[in-house]
């Protein structure tokens, strides 16, 4: 594929920035045993607090009833930082990130004001978090120092940048761009430079996602589909190079996510109408599917794998309320962890 260089604009003129933060206290060296998701069980439609659940013991707690957090976005997908303890995620109606210690106090904002347009990504240290965010009327990729709370505009262009997602070194970006006309995989360096588009203009190219040992991408694609709305999985590596269809059903196939070991991919599957969706499992090495989500009617939402890997969690829809699922791949157990008949939504380890 050819490479193409994205000129660099100005840096984050946005004011500060605000995360949330919670003592969890997971054991070191172990899988996770418990998942954030939101909720609005509160019974305020369109305001979310963050529940944090261990899905051992089904207990649970609420960490942003009483703390004065408010609008907490449905966007937020709250991420947990298992080596700082905490929990990240969005507020104030997506112009907030804030941080909340679950031994008490006041939230801590580390920055403020934003226009946050999309979900988190957390770098492999944990010591930052990326989002996309509206700048001077475009989207760009944004990053915030968790130990310092200093935060920059990573993109810095003239194009609209969204859906970022850190190699597993750390060392790099991938995200999605418009320069060519239509959404394009990118990769860029921590820092901005280097910036490089490697796909081309033909479809849209969306949800990119880096393989374990950070040498190729896998990203969701209509430039082949068959079928108007339709979205294919394709791979690249890193370099531009072995550009290869890697899953084709005819469907809308979306937000590819890497078991940590990367011997299967996740992902969501849906009909073109999109009112039926399934998570389907791919054995890496084999390329073999299988869809483990039969059982249930509408799925949405990426799918997120815990620490070591044994467990997934995603969102299920029904006609009333949205819940969190949770798959484990040594047994093969489906069951739902939230129960509540709200809305319960954005799960993630």
């Amino acid at each position: 594929m050819k490479h193409r260089s994205i000129p660099r604009a100005g840096r984050l003129t946005c004011a500060a920035l605000a995360l949330c933060v919670l003592s969890i206290g997971p054991a070191r060296g172990a899988d996770s045993t418990r998942a954030a998701y939101l909720s609005n069980r509160g019974g305020v439609a369109r305001t979310f607090d963050v529940i944090l659940h261990d899905f051992r013991s089904d207990g649970e707690v609420n960490l942003t009833a009483g703390t004065g957090i408010a609008g907490v976005a449905s966007i937020s997908s709250p991420r947990l930082l298992a080596t700082r303890n905490s929990v990240v995620c969005i507020a104030s109606g997506g112009k907030d990130l804030v941080e909340v210690s679950c031994a008490g106090g006041a939230p801590r904002f580390l920055a403020r004001g934003l226009a946050i347009t999309g979900s988190l990504a957390i770098a492999p240290d944990e010591k930052a978090v990326a989002f996309a965010c509206t700048i001077d009327g475009r989207s760009q990729i944004c990053e915030v120092d968790l130990i310092g709370g200093v935060s920059r505009n990573l993109s810095a262009n003239a194009w609209n940048d969204s859906e970022m997602a850190y190699a597993p070194d750390g060392r790099s970006l991938a995200f999605v761009t418009d320069r060519d006309g239509s959404r394009s995989v990118a990769i860029m360096q921590r820092d901005g430079l280097g910036q490089r588009v490697l796909t081309n203009d033909l479809g849209d190219d969306r949800f990119p996602c880096f393989a374990p040992a950070g040498d190729r991408i896998v990203f969701a694609s209509s430039r082949s589909a068959r079928g108007e709305g339709a979205f294919d999985l394709y791979s690249i590596e890193t370099g531009g190079r072995a550009f290869s269809l890697l899953f084709q059903n005819g469907s809308y196939n979306a937000h590819p996510v890497f078991s940590p070991d990367g011997t299967h991919l996740a992902f969501l599957s849906k009909n073109l109408t999109k009112k039926l969706g399934h998570v389907v499992l791919m054995d890496v090495p084999s390329g073999q599917v299988r869809t483990i989500t039969d059982s249930l009617a509408y799925l949405k939402g990426p799918p997120a794998f815990s620490s070591h890997g044994r467990y997934l969690v995603f969102e299920h829809n029904t006609i009333r309320d949205c819940e969190i699922m949770l798959f484990d791949m040594l047994s093969g157990d489906l069951r739902n962890i939230s129960n509540t008949g709200s809305w319960d939504c954005g799960p993630s380890f």
